[in-house]
């Protein structure tokens, strides 16, 4: 009844949102009385929020249940029923700010540490852990409630940079938008039924601290990544967990997958390749890696980043596959627009980017230096291309042919849906009736990735 009016007074006008009755103005200096040590470092505005939440959600009788267990007084049976209530009571908005700082104090904790498992253990955890490091001890020593285990830590350094909690749980609170989270869920998590409603409303709770591990520009080590991704496993609720799995399973996967992040950041990411590409790029062909075992991705990542990409596409699925070589056979008419050889569609993507980029270095000089081609059977060829024209090479033209290749291929495979073969990609992706030499060179991409024509 205490709560209704209370909200009754703050839509009425007649109290802000700041307001605060009595009961809570007690609560809460037991609470810092109490907890002082243990919130002493926390962001002042994530206190407020804290305050705010419990006056919103909780009514005057457990609010002063609560207050009574701070103080240590003696409990009744009701009491301790209305206690776990409230311990197994976390609002919408609590989550989001309790995700966000537990991110914020993982980061200053493991400034401090030099430990990975600072981004698995759960928020209380890392509460305790920041009080022992603001008494300068030496170690931690805690057991933790999310790992059920006992952790001990050497501390490396015992100063807690405040600024930085704050600065990073403003940051984390700042939500992610519903594309950003639809293609989180879609690139990084396997659907039991194919539904990913559920997954992106938990997800939610998490803000811009997914980007630790999701956000392709992430530095954060690998095995940071790996105790992130265990935490929101861990986290989850069993309905939702039971439906999804995360392709970061292991660190070997994350750490092959940065190795291939930074293979066709290195050679893709240039100033005329979309960004959208090198997304979906990323997408399929680390979601091959899941299907690999640990010796196998261990073999992969000895024959460099560029080998990871070339070896996973083999892997990857039909319609990655068809955005590659539609995006090949963009840089290649291009290429040939600039040098007139057809020998140019031979080319993979790689040696394409690298063609292009050599083109645009090329500044005064006709010649190519010699661009090496690997054919279908291994063997490799190398061109040696002239320059008979040159022109603007943007990411908008570039965009713009990428799109009406990949319409055409979509087009082509559901009227051709019962047809659906090499033929039929060949003429999407050389709609020239005249070039055989072209649709041969054609033929032997297709061949080289192995693209599946069974849907």
């Amino acid at each position: 009844m205490e709560k209704l009016k209370l909200d009754e007074k703050v839509k009425s006008g007649r109290y802000t949102s700041d307001f605060m009755p009595e009961y809570m103005q007690e609560f809460r200096k037991v609470y810092e009385k109490e907890c002082g040590q243990m919130i002493k470092y926390l962001p002042k505005s994530y206190n407020e929020d804290y305050f705010r939440i419990i006056r919103d959600n909780f009514s005057e009788k457990q609010v002063m249940t609560w207050m009574k267990n701070l103080s240590r007084q003696k409990l009744t049976d009701e009491d301790k029923q209305i206690l776990n209530e409230i311990m197994h009571t976390e609002p919408r908005e609590a989550q989001f700010n309790n995700r966000a700082l537990e991110g914020a104090l993982a980061g200053v904790l493991y400034d401090c540490t030099k430990h990975p498992i600072i981004y698995s253990v759960s928020f209380s955890d890392l509460k305790i852990m920041l009080s022992q490091i603001n008494r300068k001890e030496k170690y931690i020593d805690i057991y933790s409630t999310a790992l059920h285990r006992r952790i001990t830590l050497e501390i490396k350094n015992n100063t807690v940079d405040k600024n930085r909690i704050d600065s990073l749980y403003n940051l984390y609170k700042n939500p992610l938008s519903e594309t950003e989270l639809k293609n989180i869920a879609e690139y990084y998590f396997s659907s039991a039924d194919g539904d990913y409603d559920s997954l992106i409303e938990y997800l939610k709770t998490y803000g811009s601290s997914l980007n630790i591990v999701f956000s392709n520009k992430s530095v954060y080590p690998s095995d940071v990544k790996y105790e992130m991704v265990n935490r929101i496993m861990n986290n989850m609720p069993d309905k939702i967990r039971d439906n999804y799995k995360c392709y970061f399973n292991s660190e070997e996967i994350i750490v092959m997958y940065d190795a291939l992040k930074r293979g066709i950041y290195e050679n893709y990411n240039d100033k005329f390749i979309p960004e959208l590409f090198i997304a979906d790029m990323l997408s399929g062909m680390q979601k091959s890696l899941i299907c690999k075992s640990v010796a196998e991705i261990l073999a992969i990542r000895k024959h460099g980043a560029i080998s990871i990409a070339d070896t996973l596409i083999l892997n990857a699925d039909s319609d990655t596959k068809l955005k590659y070589l539609a995006m090949e056979k963009v840089l290649a008419d291009i290429m040939y627009e600039i040098t007139g050889d057809k020998k140019v569609y031979l080319l993979g993507l790689s040696a394409l980017c690298d063609g292009i980029k050599l083109i645009q270095n090329t500044k005064k000089s006709a010649t190519i230096p010699p661009i090496s081609a690997k054919m279908e059977d291994n063997t490799e060829v190398e061109l040696n291309l002239k320059i008979k024209r040159r022109f603007p090479i943007t990411k908008f033209d570039i965009t713009k042919r990428y799109n009406e290749y990949l319409e055409d291929i979509y087009s082509r495979r559901n009227d051709y849906s019962q047809n659906w073969d090499i033929d039929e990609l060949v003429c999407a992706l050389n709609p020239d009736e005249n070039s055989p030499e072209i649709d041969s060179a054609i033929k032997k991409r297709i061949n080289k990735i192995r693209l599946n024509f069974e849907r």
